[in-house]
């Protein structure tokens, strides 16, 4: 694993291996963007490699190796959301089960990795339950969530885990510098916006996360200032990535009330120019910063609990809000 702050977790798994001790179950907890999921994958490299024994990583190059590359391992299986689906369905878990009562096509290890976990409806966790419960043969489960506490505990009692944690920051912003090439915010602004996770704040990067939050940013001022309408604003929003859109809604707002209560430039995201572009925001009472923020934290709440929602009206009305935070 390429990944530094991964190292310890990665020991851990390694040191089972080699002892030929690997837990039937492991529960891969974390905040996104740490690689739980590049860690699972290797992992599950390494069990099924030809010549994965004693060794530290997979080979890469034998046909096992080469057939996970391929996305095509017998022995290999993924579960996740289906297409447009919430839920992680039963018949899933039925059907991967009749799977694993056959014999390993190649006589080792059958290894499964379920991904996000924390969506596995009720009918799917306990029929994943039974099969915890009554390990059979050579299989490995790989439970991978942001969320472990969205799991029922009795899946979870049947599980090891593997507790991800945050990189210390001065790792985390040097690997993040040495993946990136130039780009409009510093390593450690894309590590504050991503929470300190190294892998969300490379994607940010690479998304092009520095324009979406200068377009937010400007929007709220128009409105603050009356040059834009709520409905105009929620039409511009709409058209970018709506999950970094909240986000950045969230982040906003934090920022401003720690300015508020005089809290040090080191907790906030947003450099000093950027919350200086909010001048008639200074002058509100911290109660209005608290009123608007706890409205984003629930509409954005209600938006991942009903995915069914209208995201646009949602959105409408918390900008609404926004353009009458001064009166």
């Amino acid at each position: 694993m390429n990944y530094p702050w991964l190292k310890k977790n990665w020991q851990q798994l390694l040191s089972q291996h080699h002892r030929q001790a690997v837990h039937h179950a492991l529960l891969f907890s974390g905040a996104s963007g740490l690689g739980k999921r590049a860690c699972a994958h290797a992992f599950t490299q390494l069990l099924l490699c030809d010549h994965g024994q004693g060794r530290d990583e997979a080979c890469g190059t034998c046909q096992s190796c080469r057939w996970l590359s391929e996305g095509v391992h017998p022995d290999a299986y993924t579960i996740t959301l289906q297409e447009k689906a919430t839920t992680i369905k039963v018949d899933q878990i039925r059907e991967l089960s009749d799977q694993l009562s056959q014999t390993s096509h190649r006589g080792g290890y059958q290894v499964v990795c379920l991904c996000p976990a924390d969506t596995l409806s009720l009918a799917a966790a306990n029929a994943l339950l039974k099969t915890l419960e009554e390990p059979s043969g050579k299989v490995v489960f790989m439970l991978v969530t942001d969320y472990k506490d969205r799991l029922p505990i009795t899946v979870q009692s049947r599980c090891q885990l593997q507790a991800f944690q945050m990189s210390q920051p001065d790792e985390a912003e040097h690997w993040l510098a040495s993946q990136l090439e130039e780009t409009q915010l510093t390593p450690s602004q894309l590590l504050r916006v991503a929470h300190g996770a190294p892998l969300l704040a490379k994607t940010l990067a690479e998304e092009g996360y520095a324009d979406l939050q200068h377009r937010v940013l400007e929007q709220l001022i128009a409105l603050l200032t009356r040059k834009e309408h709520p409905v105009a604003v929620t039409a511009i929003l709409m058209k970018l990535d709506i999950v970094r859109v909240f986000d950045t809604l969230l982040m906003v707002i934090s920022d401003l009330i720690k300015r508020a209560v005089g809290a040090s430039s080191m907790y906030m995201v947003l450099g000093s120019e950027q919350l200086a572009q909010f001048p008639a925001v200074a002058s509100l009472p911290i109660s209005s910063l608290h009123s608007w923020l706890s409205a984003c934290i629930e509409t954005r709440a209600s938006l991942q609990r009903h995915p069914g929602l209208n995201v646009q009206m949602a959105l409408e009305s918390l900008l609404i809000q926004w353009s009458a935070i001064k009166k």
